[in-house]
């Protein structure tokens, strides 16, 4: 079985707001930088593919991220945590 085919654990949901704004950005891109029109569904097809073919690396960063980050401000944390052993 190959991973493409496999589901995957990370299901990205979008809002309808988030959504629709993601929609207009894709339609707006495509007019400014291609100078080309697109419709609403193949927008909204192209939103679909990107959330399904990058979401899962993205969410992945963003937990690595978000794992560093922590584990940095524990490595901070961690000499105010211990108590100084007597040593008598």
């Amino acid at each position: 079985m190959s991973q493409r085919s496999r589901p995957s654990p990370v299901h990205i949901k979008l809002s309808k707001a988030q959504r629709d704004q993601l929609l207009s950005a894709i339609q707006a891109h495509f007019a400014t930088e291609l100078d080309e029109e697109i419709s609403y569904f193949k927008a909204k097809s192209l939103l679909t593919f990107f959330v399904a073919e990058l979401g899962p690396y993205i969410y992945n960063q963003a937990v690595q991220d978000a794992h560093q980050f922590v584990q940095a401000k524990l490595s901070e944390l961690e000499p105010t945590l211990y108590e100084p052993e007597s040593t008598v």
